[in-house]
């Protein structure tokens, strides 16, 4: 004889044969199109956004839902045209000073330095644009697959630089670089922009975890990742919040502690 089933009276789902998604997506800004966008951040104590595109092209325009068009703020591809990718933009925390933004550009895959992070500056222009001829290297790094690909400044005016294992996705880090800290791959950098030293165009901040580890890289915060694509430092405590490309059925979302 079959149980007697208690009804199910509680159930919260609407609609067959999903629930109703959770979000609705509005067109932030109807009149604007772009190509493949990748990043947007906000231009400092202004009401104008900037956003890259991912071959290269940044545009600003104001937060207005009816602006109609853009304004170019950088073509990569004018400082050079074997640039292939832009994956991020910061601004200085003291840009009302200094006018220095922070460009994250790639090159070819698989080359020793075809990852780039350079500072340039900002012309007083309205609307504003960068100076390609200003460029000043930061840093660059072994491309790949797996680039990371997010720049973040962190409370104390240090710079984040999240890096991917420079690799396909399939298969997954063939290089063996996730637990290696000799290279700056599959980390978290930590680096002080202000302050050149020691043949660098930065130095190390003093309370970097492997400073005094023999053989590793001293810019390494935190190591472990995959492809660490993007980062948000929280404004209020400073905690450092990654989103890294997982495997399969995997996504990943850490908050990432030093060491």
């Amino acid at each position: 004889m079959a149980q007697t089933r208690q009804p199910w009276t509680t159930s919260r789902v609407q609609g067959t044969p999903e629930p109703p998604r959770p979000f609705v997506l509005t067109n932030a800004f109807p009149k604007l199109k772009f190509r493949e966008p990748i990043e947007i951040t906000a231009f400092p104590a202004s009401d104008r956004l900037v956003l890259a595109e991912h071959g290269g092209r940044i545009v600003s325009f104001p937060d207005k839902p009816d602006v109609g068009q853009t304004d170019l703020f950088a073509d990569m591809k004018a400082l050079n045209p074997a640039i292939q990718e832009v994956f991020s933009v910061a601004f200085h925390p003291k840009f009302a000073e200094n006018r220095y933004v922070y460009i994250w550009y790639i090159l070819a895959s698989d080359l020793p330095d075809g990852t780039h992070v350079s500072r340039f500056k900002v012309r007083e222009t309205n609307p504003p644009t960068v100076d390609l001829q200003s460029e000043f290297p930061l840093i660059t790094w072994l491309s790949g697959g797996h680039n990371g690909g997010c720049l973040r400044f962190a409370k104390d005016g240090t710079l984040f630089i999240s890096t991917g294992d420079a690799a396909p996705p399939d298969p997954p880090d063939f290089r063996n670089t996730g637990q290696d800290i000799s290279d700056l791959l599959s980390s978290i950098l930590r680096i002080d922009v202000d302050h050149p030293s020691a043949g660098r165009n930065y130095s190390i901040p003093s309370d970097n975890p492997f400073i005094r580890t023999p053989n590793a890289r001293p810019e390494v915060y935190a190591y472990g990742l995959r492809n660490p694509w993007r980062m948000s430092v929280d404004s209020l405590n400073g905690d450092l919040w990654v989103a890294d490309v997982g495997w399969e059925l995997w996504e990943m979302v850490y908050r990432v502690q030093k060491g």
